[in-house]
């Protein structure tokens, strides 16, 4: 006995804007069971059951694409260094910034501009001191064009030297543009005052990083923050970042651009620095006199971007068997992330 078709079944396969064909009835046929219904999952002989599916790949990659790249970063124990009563104001505290927005030269170690500079569009530090996250090259291998929709990110601080009783700094993070940190100087980061403190709208005061000495400010712990690499951390910060969640100021404005081909950097910048410096609820530092001696950090900066991926390199957008396609790097080693 034949079985009438229904009108559903009767509609055809739609090609999507992707390339991919859209399955309208979303059926299946296998040799001996005939027609699979959509959600019907067959099997034959205790077979592996048959996944409904959504639509039917027809090229490799899709036109566009939107994935996760993340990155992981442990500096050495002693990479951020301040010499709380130096002679030179610049030495009393010290930054680490981040770009939120951007999946190249993720580090961001060029100078700053000066305050209420001219606009100008950010750009890279100079190879070989560029970092990117995981994936990156495997997709920019497919994809000419790349924007970041939003990233999620996690800071972590240790301090590392000899203890000092009665110690203690503190930990701020700034979100910014262009415009740098108030504290930033041409030979480095000055300590934040109090005036910004209370008045600076995207300069956030965190947890205190106290000495791990005897005294009114030692902290008790089970962790060797001198030699153990396994330790934990003093004080951890996270946030997310989305288009918009940065104030700019206008005359950035005329650099703001959503699409960056592989090797750039967004014009304007979504940055969060880290600032360390002594703590005005410090004892030790504020007894000594005048000197260059060093404290000594260890940081670990995680974060996870989302990026979507545009303009599908011709090879893969038009497969052609008399065409190879090159092998993809080692996207394992670090020369070729």
């Amino acid at each position: 006995m034949h079985r009438r078709i229904t009108d559903e079944e009767k509609k055809t396969d739609v090609v999507d804007d992707d390339g991919d064909v859209e399955m309208t009835a979303n059926k299946a046929t296998t040799a001996k069971s005939g027609t699979l219904t959509k959600g019907m999952r067959h099997t034959q002989h205790g077979e592996t059951p048959i996944d409904s599916y959504k639509y039917v790949v027809q090229r490799p990659f899709p036109l566009t694409t939107t994935v996760h790249m993340p990155f992981h970063y442990i500096s050495a124990k002693d990479a951020y260094t301040i010499k709380p009563n130096s002679s030179t104001a610049a030495l009393k505290a010290n930054k680490i910034t981040f770009r939120l927005n951007s999946i190249y030269d993720i580090y961001k170690s060029s100078n700053f501009a000066a305050n209420d500079s001219d606009a100008a569009a950010d750009t890279a530090d100079a190879s070989p001191n560029i970092e990117v996250p995981i994936w990156r090259k495997y997709w920019m291998d497919k994809y000419r064009m790349w924007t970041v929709i939003k990233s999620g990110w996690t800071f972590r601080i240790r301090k590392t030297d000899t203890p000092r009783a009665n110690e203690s700094m503190e930990l701020f993070t700034y979100l910014h543009g262009r415009e740098q940190p108030p504290t930033i100087v041409a030979g480095g980061t000055t300590p934040v005052t109090l005036d910004y403190r209370r008045m600076h709208h995207t300069l956030y005061d965190h947890g205190i990083l106290k000495g791990r000495g005897t005294g009114d400010y030692a902290e008790v712990s089970k962790q060797d923050y001198n030699n153990n690499w396994s330790s934990g951390w003093d004080y951890q910060v996270s946030g997310n970042w989305e288009p918009g969640s940065i104030d700019h100021e206008v005359y950035e404005d005329e650099f703001m651009q959503t699409w960056h081909k592989a090797t750039e950097v967004p014009p304007t910048p979504e940055l969060v620095s880290f600032i360390i410096q002594k703590s005005m609820w410090d004892t030790y530092w504020a007894s000594q006199s005048t000197g260059e001696e060093t404290c000594e950090f260890q940081y670990e900066f995680i974060i996870n971007y989302v990026v979507q991926l545009k303009d599908l390199v011709y090879i893969h957008q038009y497969v052609d068997e008399a065409s190879d396609i090159a092998a993809n790097a080692d996207y394992a080693s670090r020369a070729n992330l």
